[in-house]
């Protein structure tokens, strides 16, 4: 998965620059500078107090490292916030927080508490003193935005600081802070111009005669100090012909006095910096060029401008846009630069509402309709789909809106970056997204993959197969075809999980017939399902075919399409018991998701690890796959979770840690009801009930088993329990005749479910099974024959634990089945893994893969007890990169922590003795 959600807008990260007439504020400084450490600066007040400008004066010469994030409305929502914030720490440390950020894309959102508290731990590894500036923090508030700042400044270390710009004091125990005095305040009673600043600022702005001091005086008395007030009225008095009295005639803060001086300083202006002015007003941030489109919007009579008797020039006399931004920066029209590259800027957030009032009133509705238009073309033009799409709605016209959702939404769902394109889809009229097949199946994608309801999803997919041939449908005949393929994909996905396998491939390859190369990763979808519904009607090994030559095929355009396509081999593979090609191609797959900071596809590849060791009866380098999906759940999907708890259970157990095996399952109920994954409840039920049973309490486990009902036909195979099997190890383990001759009969049924779904693995288990009711019903011959057909199916995948955890009662029919083969080693294995056997242990297996020279040499330094940042200092790599090869190396050794890392490489003799 993409770590990126959504395109940040890098100019939210630009500290703002001082502007020309700056008037220096000495005395604030020093309150800023505060001689003891503050764990936070609180800049409060209403607008136009100069809050923003006093900051940047302040870090202007400041050598601390600063993180600068502007906010706006949209960052209350608290993943994109964290988002953000984390990008405006990486203009200092571009390594922060990536694995944090990875976690925005996890099916279940981690708590903004777990969030906070690993940023503050990186934080904490920074030795340097830096500053996060939030800028407009009034814009972002939320609960969730509120809970995080709460927490981060509670722990922040002590070699950070933050800063907040708010128009509102923030919902944070600020009381708390200044009784520590941890806390620094700069309110309004502080930002006002005081006399002597006032005339400062006049003097630089350059006024035909030097006010004289009543002037300021009276300026500061009607403006209150309010520093928006002053600069408006300076740009007027100019232009009085006495500034006197013209000062005496206004209050600063009346809003119908500010507008009357907004229009002073329009009216002063030439007509092209006035419209200018008013056309862009619209924009939260532009820059020159988008400037330029604003002006080239044509206006009819009926449209000019009601601002004296001038009218902006025609299109090849005007200014150009840049011009008239300079300008606009020299008359210190409340222009705040964002970037000194790209050229973006912003107006003064009171001045740009000021300066909208005046384009509502001067300009007609369709004139702003079509300002709107051009502001969306040209931010689509540039890759500003989100913007671009805010624009259009504002035009009133949503069709460029759609079309652009529709454009751009392969791209979003081919990374699975679902929820942007959600984001986007909220954004329009829900009567508008019932008329366009393809934003029905953007809709119908969301809720499948959310595992919603399927009445939701094929609601959606027949109302846009019925949109195919409505006025909504595509224009070409190429474009018809490809959205037919994305129905029959979405359509073999819901009739797989309907158990339909013979629609499901009807689908899936028509769907690969109609969908062009192009969208690969719906393709990889169409043969995921394809090779899913062709095991469960017999033809594995064609899907193992077909899903190989699709890897060798098809562009592999990103992580997604080649994990979705690895996923499916392996997932193929472990239905046919070959857990060799299952390590293997999981080594693959957790290598390339490596690579590409994936770490959906590396959950799934430390899964299939996990259980492959599992079944090896390699329980520690099994623990060392599983636990690290367990501990980080928020990486992992609902089944990822599921899955590793159960098996890292099972090797806890195995292990002989009991305790820790219930605590696994503990987290996972616990997870079950706060992630409302209440559909995982009767597996999780069953398992406890198989554990139970395993650590001696037969009368509990089947009071549990019995407290769900049996689905047999429905039986999950794939799964590391079902139901149906620890029901009939709990009638086996009862061991009355009643109760074997149930135990019979589900078996019976097991065996024809399984034979149905054509899992080799779980038939070889089910084969064990009977062969132990069997033995207990006395028939010793045809249990030898259902074991012996077990271990042949297993025998391929080297599988063990399949036959330990069902019982030492196994080892007799075991021994009796040795002396009868001529190749007994594989039974020697199984009966090895046994506890308190004697035979000798299995030999341990070669590396997946050589170590590295680099990996060699951290390795060295693990074995002599050196710490990951000693590591890096004497190879002078980063502890990032230390970790990284440490993960690698504990990988390739099959171990889980320096200690059996240390004793792995002894048995494989990888360092000579005077390393």
């Amino acid at each position: 998965m993409q770590v990126e959600n959504f395109p940040l807008l890098r100019t939210k990260l630009y500290r703002p620059g001082l502007a020309p007439g700056h008037v220096p504020r000495p005395h604030l400084i020093r309150l800023l500078n505060h001689p003891t450490h503050q764990k936070l600066t609180l800049v409060s007040a209403p607008p136009g107090f100069g809050k923003t400008t006093l900051i940047a004066e302040w870090l202007h010469s400041s050598p601390v490292a600063v993180a600068w994030l502007s906010l706006d409305e949209a960052d209350g929502d608290f993943p994109r916030f964290f988002r953000y914030a984390v990008a405006a720490l990486q203009s200092i440390w571009p390594e922060l927080g990536l694995e944090l950020l990875s976690l925005l894309q996890a099916p279940q959102l981690p708590s903004v508490e777990y969030l906070a508290t690993g940023l503050v731990n990186e934080l904490a590894d920074r030795p340097e003193p830096f500053m996060l500036v939030f800028d407009d923090l009034h814009l972002a508030e939320s609960s969730q935005v509120n809970q995080f700042l709460e927490t981060v400044l509670a722990y922040l270390p002590h070699q950070g600081q933050l800063v907040f710009i708010t128009r509102t004091d923030p919902t944070l125990p600020l009381a708390r802070l200044r009784a520590r005095s941890q806390m620094v305040e700069i309110r309004a009673t502080e930002l006002r111009f005081n006399p002597t600043e006032i005339d400062a600022f006049l003097r630089r702005a350059r006024l035909k005669a030097v006010p004289s001091p009543e002037t300021v005086a009276a300026l500061a008395e009607r403006t209150e100090g309010w520093v928006v007030g002053v600069q408006l009225a300076s740009l007027s008095m100019p232009h009085q012909p006495d500034p006197a009295a013209f000062v005496k005639q206004f209050t600063g803060a009346d809003r119908y006095v500010m507008e009357y001086l907004v229009d002073e300083v329009l009216t002063r202006q030439t007509p092209e910096v006035r419209a200018f002015l008013l056309r862009t007003s619209i924009l939260d941030q532009f820059c020159a060029p988008l400037g330029e489109a604003l002006m080239a919007v044509a206006l009819d009579d009926a449209a000019a401008p009601a601002l004296g008797h001038d009218r902006p020039a025609h299109n090849g006399d005007r200014l150009v846009a840049g011009a008239l931004l300079e300008t606009v920066k020299q008359a210190n029209l409340f222009l705040i630069p964002l970037d000194s590259e790209a050229g973006w800027y912003r107006y003064h957030h009171l001045f740009r509402s000021l300066l909208q009032h005046g384009l509502n009133l001067h300009y007609s509705g369709e004139v702003t309709a079509a300002l709107h238009a051009a502001a969306a073309r040209w931010l689509a033009d540039h890759g500003l789909i989100e913007q671009a799409i805010t624009h259009s709605l504002a035009a009133g016209d949503a069709l460029p809106a759609v079309r652009l959702i529709e454009q751009h939404r392969h791209a979003l769902a081919s990374r699975d970056d679902w929820p942007t394109l959600e984001g986007w889809l909220e954004l329009l009229p829900e009567a508008v997204i019932w008329q366009r097949p393809g934003l029905l199946l953007a809709q119908a994608w969301l809720a499948f993959w959310r595992g919603q309801s399927f009445n939701v999803v094929e609601t959606r997919l027949k109302a846009a197969e019925d949109g195919l041939t409505g006025r909504a449908r595509p224009e070409t005949e190429e474009d018809q075809q490809a959205l037919a393929g994305e129905l029959d994909a979405l359509w073999s996905g819901v009739y797989y999980f309907r158990n339909e396998p013979e629609s499901s491939i009807v689908c899936a390859q028509r769907a690969l017939d109609r969908l062009p190369e192009t969208l690969a990763y719906l393709r990889a979808l169409a043969h995921n399902f394809l090779a899913f519904s062709g095991r469960l009607v017999g033809q594995a090994a064609q899907s193992i075919d077909r899903l190989r030559q699709a890897l060798d095929t098809t562009e592999l355009s990103s992580m997604n399409v080649t994990g979705r396509l690895l996923n499916s081999l392996i997932t193929t593979y472990a239905t046919q018991g070959a857990l060799r090609q299952v390590a293997q191609t999981s080594d693959t797959l957790s290598k390339m998701a490596a690579a590409n900071n994936a770490v959906f596809w590396q959950q799934w590849a430390y899964l299939y690890l996990g259980l492959s060791h599992y079944e090896w009866h390699q329980l520690e380098t099994a623990a060392g796959y599983l636990a690290p999906i367990v501990d980080s759940r928020h990486y992992a999907t609902g089944l990822q979770y599921r899955e590793a708890s159960v098996y890292l259970a099972l090797t806890y157990q195995a292990q002989g840690r009991p305790d820790q095996a219930n605590q696994v399952l503990e987290r996972l109920r616990d997870w079950i009801f706060k992630t409302s994954n209440t559909r995982f409840l009767p597996q999780l039920t069953s398992f406890q009930a198989r554990l139970l049973l395993a650590q001696g309490q037969p009368a509990a486990a089947m009071t549990l088993s019995e407290s769900i009902e049996l689905d047999i036909n429905n039986e999950e195979f794939m799964a590391a329990e079902s139901s149906g099997r620890t029901r009939a190890k709990l009638l086996l383990a009862q061991g009355t005749t009643a109760s074997l001759e149930a135990a019979a009969r589900l078996v019976l049924q097991l065996l024809q479910v399984v034979d149905q779904q054509h899992n080799l693995w779980r038939k070889a288990e089910v084969l064990a099974l009977q062969a132990l009711v069997y033995d207990a019903q006395g028939l010793r011959a045809p249990a030898l024959t259902a074991l012996e057909e077990a271990i042949d199916l297993a025998q391929t995948g080297q599988l063990i634990r399949t036959f330990v955890d069902l019982g030492p009662n196994l080892l007799p029919l075991l021994h009796e089945l040795r002396a009868r083969t001529s190749n007994p080693a594989y039974i020697d294995q199984i009966l090895a893994a046994f506890p308190g056997s004697t035979a000798s242990k299995p030999p341990l297996h070669e590396l997946i893969e050589p170590l590295t020279k680099r990996e060699l040499d951290v390795l060295a330094l693990l074995v002599q007890r050196y710490t990951n940042k000693e590591i890096a200092a004497t190879l002078v790599i980063s502890p990032l990169t230390v970790k990284k090869h440490t993960a690698h190396i504990y990988q390739k050794l099959q171990v889980n922590d320096r200690r059996a890392a240390m004793t792995r490489a002894k048995e494989l003799k990888l360092f000579d003795n005077e390393r």
